[in-house]
């Protein structure tokens, strides 16, 4: 009896500490409504915007309850909302696909447009709450920043109301999501790191570091745009678009992902070349083309809407959506062909593909319709059989039902009529006879 009686509460005390374990798990990410439009003013939120029925959200969901774990402590808020039943909130911001991210940070709004990882979204809120320029005050400190980030802009100098320190600090603040910035005491600099003269920008990347020549803060901002992209990064959906942003055309180099059996040896040497151009900042190209790499070929097959055969070296001109392709396959090309297919390029002889004409887009349309059948089928055979195979019967019993409908003809013939109406109709005549007699009479 005394057992029973301490089993009750040992019981309800691990109901409580479970229940209280699950609330700490989801704790970190606050369930938003409507009031949430009077709110936002109230210190930094970091928002998803999601549908029930959306897959793409629900594969993000435990990836967002990382990062409200990741966050806690800080003074970013995270926090989700249903749009489709909190719709004066997805009014207000104009949310149109799901799921959407965005900071707010009083009346600032950024918007989330990289990866969907735990790190890529952090990341992103970290910027976006700023400060646009951090302050650096150890070699540690940035020692392990060229571990942390491949790219990032630095600040040397101990004038901070220098007209290039404020020329920095705006660029910063609109390059907020762009870019990572620093400011240093020349104090710190590593023994690697020289400048001869102070203050200046440095951009470290690639384990190296350049220098901003000088000038203007229009030529300033032209250089950090220029340099805030690693020299040879891997090109994948959720940095081409950032990629293109740049203006600059993009040189690739598509290789085939491991998985797959092909010329290792050939497309690590196409890759190379390509690597090596890049990171020799040659002066002729520099300022012209981004380079970076694919590792199979599915995301450069939707930009071309063909069928890629690697290795492959491909140009694209996102401000028009072309491409060019060299005059030799990229298999068994030298570095002085490659020089002149991107001479080519710069010169305008190169022919250009694709682009957006009315054609190209109707080929596009048509183009994600096969490949998104393509893709069901190979998913959910079952499903796309019905999806496709429903309407193409119904069209087709309609079809056939129109085709074969027998006219039906209302004017019967005499033989076919019964005797008793045979007779009906004689005295029908023979009453219209006598009374056209009367008339005449």
């Amino acid at each position: 009896m005394r057992t029973t009686k301490m089993a009750a509460p040992i019981r309800e005390l691990a109901i409580f500490l479970l229940g209280l374990s699950i609330q700490c798990a989801l704790g970190h990410v606050i369930e938003l409504n409507n009031n949430f439009l009077e709110d936002r003013h109230k210190g930094s939120w970091l928002v998803e915007f999601y549908a029930p029925w959306c897959g793409h959200c629900k594969k993000l969901e435990p990836v967002w309850h990382h990062v409200g774990r990741s966050l806690q402590g800080s003074p970013i808020k995270v926090a989700r909302v249903d749009a489709t039943r909190y719709t004066a909130i997805a009014n207000e911001f104009t949310i149109r696909g799901y799921p959407t991210i965005k900071f707010f940070k009083g009346d600032q709004i950024f918007t989330h447009n990289g990866g969907r990882s735990m790190e890529d979204i952090v990341q992103f809120a970290q910027r976006a709450q700023g400060p646009a320029v951090r302050e650096l005050r150890s070699v540690t400190q940035l020692n392990d920043l060229r571990i942390k980030h491949s790219v990032f802009f630095l600040y040397v100098g101990d004038d901070n109301d220098s007209e290039l320190k404020t020329a920095y600090s705006a660029i910063a603040e609109d390059y907020v999501l762009k870019g990572y910035f620093y400011q240093a005491p020349p104090t710190i600099l590593p023994q690697d790191i020289k400048v001869d003269t102070l203050p200046t920008v440095l951009v470290l990347k690639d384990r190296k570091f350049f220098k901003y020549g000088g000038g203007d803060k229009a030529s300033l901002k032209d250089w950090i745009e220029l340099e805030r992209f690693p020299a040879f990064p891997r090109i994948s959906g959720d940095n081409i678009n950032e990629l293109a942003g740049s203006g600059r055309k993009i040189a690739v180099a598509v290789i085939e992902d491991s998985s797959v059996p092909t010329d290792v040896e050939e497309d690590t040497r196409v890759r190379e070349m390509l690597q090596e151009l890049a990171k020799g900042r040659d002066t002729e190209f520099h300022s012209t083309f981004l380079y970076g790499w694919m590792d199979g070929t599915e995301l450069i097959n939707q930009i071309t809407m063909s069928f890629v055969n690697t290795p492959a070296i491909i140009v694209l001109e996102p401000s028009t959506e072309s491409y060019y392709l060299p005059d030799t396959p990229s298999a068994g090309m030298a570095r002085p062909q490659l020089k002149g297919f991107l001479r080519k390029v710069i010169s305008g002889d190169a022919p250009a593909h694709g682009g957006n004409s009315i054609l190209q887009r109707l080929k596009r349309v048509l183009y994600d319709f096969i490949t998104g059948v393509t893709s069901l089928f190979r998913a959910q055979p079952f499903i796309a059989s019905i999806l496709l195979g429903l309407p193409t019967f119904v069209v087709s019993f309609l079809c056939y039902s129109l085709c074969t409908t027998e006219v039906v003809d209302d004017m019967e013939d005499e033989d076919d009529l019964s005797e008793d109406e045979k007779e009906d109709e004689d005295k029908i005549d023979r009453y219209e006879e006598v009374s056209g007699h009367m008339k005449k009479e």
